[in-house]
C-alpha cells in the first residue's frame, strides 16, 4: 500500500465531509500523515461566539486522529494558512518517506505545490468542490469532487435501506409459508379431545316425560308380572309375585 500524506485546508473544506474523504483516500493508500491547517485562535464577537467556524473541527480532528496545525493571520487579507501548508508539504516531500499527497482544498493557490510534487515522481490526489479552478484540478494526477462522494454515499445508504426492507419482506413471507406448510389440515370428521371429553350436562330436578304406552307397560309389569313374556329373573320379582 502507498504511504500518503493528507493535508487539509480548513478554510476551504467542510468538516462534515471529511469522513467521506478519508474513506475515499483509503482506496489509494494508507494516510500516515493527517494534518488540518487553520487559525484556531479566532476572536469572540459581542454574542460570545467565535468569529470563524474553525472551532467545529475539534471533534472531527479527535475522531479521525487529525493533527491540527495552528497558523496565525499576521495581516488581514493574507492567507498565512496556505503558506504553512505548502512549507510542511515540501518538508514531507524532502523526507522521501511518502508515495503521494492528498491535498484537500478548493483553492487554486495550491496549483504550484501539486505541480512540484508531481515533478518529484509522487502521486497527487486532489479533493475539492465543483467550483474548484481547473488549474488546480489539472495539476493533480487525480481529482475527486466532494459533491460526488456525498451523492454516492446517499445513494448507497438508500440502496442499503431498500435492500434491508426487501430482505425483511422476503424473510417474513418465507416464514409464513413454512408455518402454513407445518400446520396439519383440519379434518371435519374428527372430533377434538375437548369435544370427546366433554360430558353431557343435566339440570337438577329435571322431569323426564314418558309416553302413555310406556306407563301402561310399567303398570302391568308391577301388577301382573306373570303375564309378561319371559319375565326377567330379578331379586325383586318374588316380592312382586307375593303381592298378588
Amino acid at each position: 500500500m502507498k504511504k500518503l500524506a493528507v493535508l487539509i485546508d480548513a478554510d476551504n473544506t467542510s468538516h462534515k465531509t471529511i469522513g467521506l474523504v478519508l474513506q475515499e483516500i483509503a482506496k489509494y493508500g494508507v494516510p500516515i500523515v493527517k494534518r488540518v491547517y487553520g487559525d484556531w485562535s479566532s476572536e469572540i464577537n459581542e454574542n460570545g461566539k467565535p468569529t470563524n467556524r474553525l472551532h467545529v473541527w475539534r471533534d472531527v480532528s479527535l475522531s479521525h486522529a487529525i493533527t491540527p496545525i495552528q497558523q496565525f493571520a499576521y495581516t488581514k487579507g493574507k492567507d498565512a494558512t496556505d503558506m504553512m501548508l505548502i512549507i510542511n508539504a515540501m518538508d514531507l516531500l524532502y523526507g522521501n518517506q511518502l508515495d503521494g499527497f492528498c491535498i484537500i482544498s478548493s483553492d487554486s493557490d495550491f496549483t504550484p505545490l501539486a505541480s512540484r510534487i508531481r515533478e518529484s515522481g509522487l502521486m497527487v490526489y486532489g479533493f475539492g468542490k465543483i467550483q474548484t479552478p481547473s488549474a488546480f484540478i489539472n495539476a493533480c494526477d487525480k481529482f475527486i469532487y466532494i459533491e460526488n462522494l456525498t451523492q454516492s454515499y446517499v445513494e448507497n445508504d438508500t440502496n442499503e435501506i431498500l435492500d434491508n426492507k426487501e430482505n425483511s419482506s422476503l424473510l417474513m413471507e418465507k416464514n409464513k409459508t413454512a408455518d402454513n406448510a407445518n400446520t396439519p389440515p383440519k379434518d371435519s370428521t374428527k372430533q377434538s379431545s375437548s369435544d370427546i371429553n366433554q360430558k353431557p350436562t343435566t339440570m337438577p330436578n329435571q322431569q323426564v316425560e314418558v309416553d302413555e304406552p310406556t306407563l301402561q307397560l310399567i303398570y302391568k309389569s308391577i301388577r301382573h308380572p306373570a303375564k309378561l313374556p319371559n319375565p326377567p329373573k330379578h331379586e325383586l320379582y318374588p316380592k312382586f309375585k307375593s303381592c298378588q
